[in-house]
C-alpha cells in the first residue's frame, strides 16, 4: 500500500524535500486521558488522508506551501502512558528544532502541546502561546487514563503551559466551556467565541498587540469549531473565515516557532472534520509563510 504523507504520497508531492522544507510534520498517537470520546490517536492518519485530497494551491494567498516554505512529513510517535507524553514530545520537538526546522504536530489529544511548548521555550526567548479552543484546559488536575486525578490530563494542558511561560503569555480564542475555578483564575486570558462573533476586528487588534514582536507557538484544538469528529464537541464555534482572519494577525509576530492541530477524532459517518483540519493547516501555513 502506498504511504500517505501530509499532502499526499511521495509521488504526489515530490518536492516536499527533507532538507529544503522549513516545516516538519509529525503525528502523536495518544488519546489516553480523553474524558468523553476517545479516537484522536487516529487523527494524524485521518488528517494525512484528507490532506492528500486537498489542493496544495491556496486561492486565498496564491501560494503552494509544499514548495515554499516546504513541508516534510517525519512520521509518528506513539505514546502509551500520559506520564511519558510531555518528555517524549519535548524530545521530538527538540530534534526538529536542532535541525533549524519548524515543528507542525498532529494530534492526538491536547495533552501533547505542553511538551512542544517546553521545547520551544528552551530554544527561543519571548515565547507566547495562542490557543484556539472551546475549553480553557486550565484545571490543575483532572482524570487520567487510570481514572486518577492527574496533572497530565488533557483538561490541564494550558495550566501546564502557564507554568512554563506565565499567564501573561497565553491567549485563548473561542472559549465557551470552562469551570468556575478556571474563570476566577484565568478569565483575563480567555476570549469567548461570542466576543469574536460580535467584534472580530477588535479581537484581531487585541491578538496583534499580544503577539507583536514575539515568538509565537500556535495550538489549534479542532473543537474551537463546529465539527463532529472530536472528543468533546461544543456548539457555538468560531467561523472558519473568522479564524483565518485572526490567524493573519499572527503576521505581527517576530516568528512562528511551532504549531499543532489536535483533538481530531474521526467518526465513520463523515470525513468532514479531518478535511476541515487539513484545509485549515494548509491555509494557516500559507498565511504565515513569511513568519515561518
Amino acid at each position: 500500500m502506498m504511504k500517505i504523507n501530509f499532502g499526499g504520497s511521495d509521488e504526489e508531492v515530490p518536492f516536499a524535500d527533507k532538507g529544503k522544507s522549513k516545516v516538519w510534520v509529525f503525528g502523536v498517537l495518544f488519546d489516553g486521558t480523553s474524558s468523553y470520546r476517545k479516537g484522536s490517536r487516529y487523527g494524524p492518519e485521518a488528517i494525512r488522508k484528507a490532506s492528500s485530497e486537498t489542493e496544495i494551491y491556496d486561492m486565498v494567498t496564491g501560494k503552494e506551501i509544499f514548495s515554499k516554505p516546504g513541508i516534510f512529513d517525519d512520521g509518528d510517535i506513539e505514546i502509551k502512558d500520559s506520564k511519558d507524553v510531555r518528555e517524549e514530545v519535548k524530545k521530538k520537538v527538540q530534534e526538529i528544532l536542532s535541525k533549524g526546522k519548524v515543528p507542525l504536530m498532529l494530534g492526538g489529544e491536547h495533552t501533547i502541546t505542553a511538551g512542544a511548548v517546553e521545547a520551544v521555550k528552551e530554544e527561543y526567548d519571548d515565547v507566547v502561546v495562542v490557543n484556539f479552543d472551546a475549553h480553557g484546559d486550565l484545571r490543575d488536575k483532572w482524570f487520567d487514563e487510570k481514572l486518577e486525578m492527574s496533572k497530565d490530563s488533557h483538561s490541564c494542558v494550558m495550566r501546564r503551559v502557564v507554568e512554563l511561560i506565565g499567564k501573561e503569555n497565553l491567549i485563548e480564542l473561542g472559549i465557551r466551556e470552562v469551570s468556575k475555578e478556571e474563570v476566577l483564575k484565568f478569565k483575563s486570558v480567555m476570549i469567548e467565541s461570542l466576543e469574536i462573533r460580535k467584534d472580530l476586528e477588535e479581537v484581531k487588534k487585541r491578538l496583534e498587540k499580544f503577539v507583536e514582536g514575539k515568538n509565537v507557538y500556535l495550538t489549534i484544538d479542532i473543537d474551537a469549531f463546529d465539527v463532529p469528529g472530536t472528543g468533546t464537541p461544543q456548539p457555538g464555534g468560531i467561523d472558519y473565515y473568522d479564524a483565518l482572519e485572526l490567524i493573519s494577525g499572527l503576521k505581527k509576530a517576530k516568528k512562528v516557532v511551532g504549531l499543532d492541530l489536535v483533538e481530531v477524532a474521526p467518526v465513520p459517518e463523515t470525513n468532514y472534520t479531518e478535511a476541515f483540519a487539513a484545509k485549515l493547516l494548509f491555509q494557516t501555513v500559507a498565511i504565515l509563510e513569511g513568519k515561518i
